[in-house]
């Protein structure tokens, strides 16, 4: 039998554990004990199985622009989930195997496919956003100032995105599961610097930068509504107003 059919079974038996009748309960543990007995299935395989992950479709360099990594950050925390950047295997036009990072989010099965969504959606509204603002920028404007200025605008888009986003706390518990699947799947996964065009910048033209363009950023940001829905009773929806 699959393991992850031995794994399925065995939870549904531990959910009838539950049951109010005692010696339905009772009799649901013990076939589960023993299920796990003859298949050699461990507690923490039970627990781990529980986890899964949702890669986004937006492909992402090594090291993401600091609007996109806040992204990342925001989504994670308003679903409860853990954000990675990831290499993933993808046939090229030659046929051969080769890896592109993408953005790959970790936690209940559920909440990890919703925020993948969320992200996906957030990320093109940014880029939409980041297009028209471009029209706005002086045309004398170097092209390396242009794109200072439309990554501050998009950061203070997700911060925009951010105020309108109630986060929730992830318990320790949760953290450390997935944190042990991540290792069994990905082995270990270096920490991320993302990377800031902005760095250099000093005296009036950073302030101009930093200032000006990220207030912008922050009003259309504000416009963005990320609902995060309740116990799977609410729609995944982004709304705009």
């Amino acid at each position: 039998m699959d393991n992850n059919k031995i794994i399925e079974k065995i939870q549904k038996c531990l959910d009838l554990a539950k049951s109010s009748n005692p010696n339905e309960a009772a009799a649901a543990l013990r076939h589960a004990q023993g299920l796990m007995k003859k298949f050699g299935v461990s507690e923490v395989e039970l627990q781990l199985a529980k986890i899964a992950e949702a890669t986004s479709d937006n492909r992402v360099p090594q090291r993401p622009k600091k609007h996109v990594w806040g992204l990342i950050t925001l989504i994670s925390d308003a679903f409860t989930v853990k954000g990675y950047t990831l290499p993933k295997p993808h046939v090229n036009n030659k046929g051969r195997v080769e890896y592109r990072n993408h953005v790959v989010f970790v936690g209940n099965s559920a909440s990890a496919e919703l925020a993948k969504y969320a992200f996906d959606v957030c990320i093109e509204t940014i880029k939409m956003a980041r297009r028209e603002y471009s029209k706005s920028v002086h045309g004398n404007c170097s092209a390396k100032t242009r794109e200072q200025r439309l990554d501050s605008f998009s950061e203070g888009f997700v911060y925009g995105v951010r105020d309108n986003v109630t986060i929730f706390a992830m318990s320790q518990e949760d953290s450390d599961l997935i944190d042990n699947y991540v290792a069994v799947q990905h082995g270990e996964v270096k920490s991320v610097m993302p990377v800031d065009t902005k760095k250099k910048l000093k005296g009036k033209k950073r302030g101009t930068v930093l200032g000006s363009s990220l207030l912008d950023g922050l009003a259309e940001g504000e416009k963005v509504s990320l609902h995060v829905p309740v116990h799977g009773k609410e729609s995944r929806k982004l709304t705009r107003f």
